[in-house]
């Protein structure tokens, strides 16, 4: 192996790089789960205020007037909040996965830095 062969100095420097290593991919992972809880909070609050939206937007329209022109109010509804939401959904499915990946990378840091 050639961790055994190599000369101390050298080895205590990779010990020191691994740990170093493990730092940073731990902030990381931290910073990459805070990201994902603040993109399931942007979902749930869009979630929420689109059924206000609606909720709203029915009581106008229950209050307006025949020639009153509210296109835009429901194009904004059903185009602008669900694009939104869809993509929220979309964006966590394919980064949710990657959150295993930093555990993954931390773990084997670990275990990279008790061989030494």
């Amino acid at each position: 192996m050639q961790a055994e062969s190599e000369d101390p100095e050298e080895r205590a420097k990779r010990v020191e790089q691994l740990k170093a290593w493990l730092i940073e991919i731990q902030q990381t992972g931290f910073n990459y789960a805070h990201r994902l809880c603040d993109m399931e909070d942007h979902k749930t609050a869009i979630a929420i205020n689109s059924e206000n939206y609606c909720y709203w937007f029915s009581q106008i329209r229950n209050y307006s007037l025949p020639e009153d022109n509210l296109e835009f109010l429901e194009k904004f509804l059903n185009r602008l909040c669900k694009h939104f939401q869809e993509q929220i959904k979309v964006d966590l499915r394919y980064l949710t996965p990657a959150q295993a990946l930093f555990q993954q990378m931390i773990d084997t840091e670990r275990l990279s830095s008790y061989a030494f």
